[in-house]
């Protein structure tokens, strides 16, 4: 009996496509492939690309290129772009790393394994259409994460037109799951021990209105808060004119519902907004943000602006610096304008060049800091549930950055070590941590710190 073909997976880019990856993943495995994370010992190797930006384009292509080498100097025999790249510019692809043995975009994803067992063959497929594909509960599925945080995404697509933006060409018509389907794939996170999951969309307050005929994103946050066995759900990526005062209330009624807005601004001087296409007002934005505060006491809002777009001025840039230090937001992204050719954005007059949009990054960042220092400072002697990702001991032999080894017994902790940690207060991977001394507890244990010390976004305590 020949031996089950091992496959790997390399995933680029954002949340929403790892769990494109997690479903490619599972479709394989319930296949009958094995699945490593061990590339070097992989016969195929998948790498899920990302195509938002220009720097995300460059980096699959060099990572398609790396892993290409192993066809030549590994076990690999067969290499895979799958994800927004082939959709995105697949001439592109094909010419600049002709070693790919097949392509799939990710609206495609139900047919990997057809896509890996045509390569093993020496047939080169093709599958990049806009099929409008979206997966389910049902729906195989292998967890890339930590066992104790998971990904679930709503909905697909977007129908925003912003002109800096091509997710809609890529990633095609926004489209909901049903309810049903999200709230019970939840329940099956909480049943295997997961502790967070974070909602995605490319816009999740338009949720439901394609499926239902409005956007129902309040109902589909309070059926999720009665699933208990999850202790937080965490809401990313908030369009800010349609965050209703409900969904304000149901956000602040649920202890199992972060208290963190995720809400992207991306500018506020009224002439960017209309370059970009961006519904609201300055007035309208701040408005919000007051009444968020106020009806969910300790919320974190976090937000992203864009600096550089074409036609911004100093004066423009002005105007959102004075913003961003009149409504001191708890959590910033910026980003300098990037120029992608197929958006609309690529045609307007009046670029910025690169060093202004350079020096607009680093002055929001610094006034950023200055604000997320005071907030942090405010914080010291208070106490905060965290979420432990990570411990480690002075004796590495010992214990490892996973927090297993002698340092435990029976379930037991033998000793302290350092926790690495986040509060309800930052998502994973793109906002702050909590560092925790004396901390006596295994990854993925929730545990309470009393802060200590703070600094420009991190933060430390001691485990209480």
């Amino acid at each position: 009996m020949s031996k089950p073909v091992q496959c790997a997976l390399v995933s680029l880019g954002c949340p929403k496509n790892l769990v494109d990856s997690e479903v490619m993943l599972g479709f394989l495995h319930e296949a009958g492939f094995d699945l490593t994370t061990d590339e070097s010992q992989a016969e195929v190797l998948i790498v899920n690309t990302c195509a938002f930006l220009a720097a995300s384009v460059d980096e699959s292509l060099d990572t398609l290129r790396q892993v290409a080498e192993l066809k030549q100097h590994g076990r690999c025999k067969a290499v895979i772009a799958a994800g927004c790249l082939p959709q995105r510019d697949l001439p592109l692809l094909r010419q600049a790393v002709p070693e790919v043995d097949g392509y799939l975009g990710p609206g495609d994803l139900p047919k990997i394994v057809d896509i890996v067992r045509d390569a093993m063959e020496g047939i080169t497929s093709v599958a990049v259409t806009k099929s409008g594909y979206i997966y389910e509960e049902t729906t195989p599925r292998r967890q890339a994460t930590e066992p104790w945080i998971s990904y679930l995404k709503i909905a697909e697509g977007c129908d925003h037109k912003c002109t800096f933006c091509i997710i809609p060409q890529i990633r095609g018509e926004f489209r909901s799951r049903k309810v049903e389907s999200i709230v019970a794939e939840a329940r099956q996170m909480g049943d295997r021990g997961v502790k967070e999951v974070v909602l995605i969309s490319q816009d999740s307050t338009r949720y439901g209105l394609d499926l239902y005929g409005k956007r129902n994103l309040s109902e589909l946050m309070e059926a999720l808060s009665e699933i208990q066995t999850v202790r937080w759900f965490r809401l990313l990526y908030c369009y800010p004119t349609f965050i209703t005062d409900h969904l304000i209330e149901v956000l602040a009624s649920h202890e199992n519902l972060c208290k963190y807005v995720d809400v992207p601004l991306q500018h506020v001087h009224p002439d960017i907004l209309k370059s970009m296409k961006r519904a609201g007002t300055p007035e309208d934005y701040a408005k919000l943000v007051d009444r968020i505060r106020e009806r969910i006491p300790g919320v974190a809002i976090r937000t992203s602006f864009i600096v550089g777009f074409p036609g911004e001025t100093e004066e423009h840039f002005q105007y959102l610096l004075d913003f961003a230090k009149s409504l001191k937001f708890d959590r910033m992204a910026t980003f300098r304008y990037s120029r992608e050719r197929e958006s609309e954005s690529a045609s307007l007059p009046d670029q910025v060049p690169l060093e202004v949009a350079e020096d607009r990054f680093h002055r929001l960042m610094v006034t950023q800091q200055e604000i997320s220092l005071r907030k942090n400072q405010a914080k010291v002697g208070q106490r905060l549930q965290v979420l432990v990702e990570k411990v480690s001991f002075p004796d590495s032999n010992h214990g490892n950055g996973n927090g297993h080894g002698q340092r435990y017994a029976r379930g037991k902790v033998r000793e302290a070590g350092t926790g690495v940690a986040r509060s309800e207060f930052d998502a994973p991977d793109i906002d702050s941590t909590v560092r925790v001394r004396q901390c006596r507890v295994r990854p993925g244990d929730l545990v309470e710190v009393e802060i200590t010390r703070a600094q420009a976004y991190d933060l430390e305590g001691k485990q209480v």
